[in-house]
């Protein structure tokens, strides 16, 4: 995309990478087998400051560019790392290029110069767009607060009418003994994703009366009739899930079922699903994993545990769509990999999301449809 700030600093950095990218390449045709086995630590070390190098040059082509001018202004500190970088890896390679003339201070001042002028031209554009954003994040906020207000209205109006109804006090009670309901008021729900899938959509939260981390996972459930068969099903998914506790199962801790808001809490795994930590590019404040022979050993012995748990229980759960962004990732107190399967169990709830989504019968999916909730 389209440089948005900082075009000055960020030209200069992708030619530098251009001219050091092609000696490269003429190094590697030049040089034999033995010497490349010699050289291939510092490559790999340069493709990782090249990675680094693009990855904030893509912060300023998206559309929140100009938060990270407004926190940032030229970035001016993360420049200076990354060209004496690769100022560092031409020396250490040999590449045979002029580093004065590559990499000349002056030049470098005078691109941020220049880009902090064309910054200040665009004040008022980044002061509007920030209260734009602004103005997004209050109309986000009164929605939370009105889900909030519908959430004590409707327990106060639950308890109330169970003092005045027997049968539907024993139908509350019933339902309240099945797993462990948290009520939407008593969670706090951070508006990024941290997933998405065909029927749901995860945010991490805080279950606010216990301080703890969790993941909430919103299905696409409009509504639940009181006395439909749907009720009962979803009733009956989560409540066999709440009762698994296995080690390499992802902990169900409640559900949250309330008029136009239905969730299954779930237990936090910081490091994400092990699609994400394969697929993570080294950006700032995430942490690139690469896992050691141990490790993996340890993981797969972990994943068929999970697995194997689950085709074991009576009746087993088919877990039928293993792959590896349905493995969750934590480090326990040793700083080792814990592994949990998640998405399992959920079959008659994907298929009332689908069916509200589609408003029409005929678009069901067959009776054993399958899906993959990505984390």
């Amino acid at each position: 995309g389209q440089v948005k700030a900082n075009q000055h600093q960020c030209e200069r950095l992708v030619n530098r990478v251009d001219q050091i990218v092609d000696s490269v390449e003429r190094l590697e045709k030049a040089s034999s087998s033995l010497v490349r086995s010699e050289t291939h630590t510092l490559l790999s070390g340069l493709l990782s400051c090249i990675d680094n190098c693009n990855n904030l040059i893509e912060k300023f082509t998206t559309n929140t560019w100009f938060k990270r001018v407004y926190e940032n202004q030229t970035d001016k500190v993360e420049f200076e790392q990354l060209n004496s970088q690769l100022s560092n890896y031409v020396l250490d390679l040999s590449l045979g290029l002029n580093i004065q003339e590559l990499f000349d201070r002056n030049q470098d001042k005078q691109d941020q110069k220049e880009d902090l002028a064309d910054i200040s031209q665009k004040l008022d554009t980044i002061a509007k767009q920030m209260l734009d954003e602004q103005q997004q994040q209050n109309v986000q906020m009164n929605q939370m607060i009105e889900q909030r207000f519908q959430s004590f209205r409707f327990y106060l109006q639950q308890n109330l009418k169970a003092q005045s109804l027997p049968d539907y006090a024993r139908t509350i009670k019933n339902e309240r003994e099945r797993f462990l309901h948290i009520p939407f008021n008593d969670l706090s729900i951070e508006d990024r994703k941290i997933g998405s899938g065909g029927f749901a959509d995860v945010h991490r939260g805080t279950w606010i009366t216990h301080h703890d981390s969790v993941a909430v996972k919103k299905i696409r459930l409009s509504y639940l009739d009181e006395d439909g068969p749907m009720r009962e099903d979803f009733y009956r998914e989560i409540s066999t899930m709440y009762r698994i506790r296995y080690e390499n199962v992802i902990n169900v801790i409640g559900a949250c079922v309330e008029p136009n808001f239905y969730a299954i809490i779930l237990e936090y795994m910081p490091l994400g699903s092990l699609y994400d930590i394969l697929h993570r590019r080294q950006q700032q404040k995430i942490e690139v994993i690469n896992f050691t022979w141990p490790d993996r050993w340890c993981i797969a012995l972990q994943m068929a545990k999970g697995i194997n748990y689950l085709h074991r229980l009576t009746p087993p759960i088919l877990h039928r769509d293993i792959k590896s962004m349905n493995f969750l990732f934590k480090r326990d107190g040793r700083d080792k990999f814990v592994v949990k399967v998640g998405d399992f169990g959920l079959a008659e709830i994907r298929r009332e999301s689908f069916y509200q989504s589609t408003r029409s019968p005929s678009l069901q999916p067959p009776s054993d449809a399958v899906g993959s909730l990505l984390w």
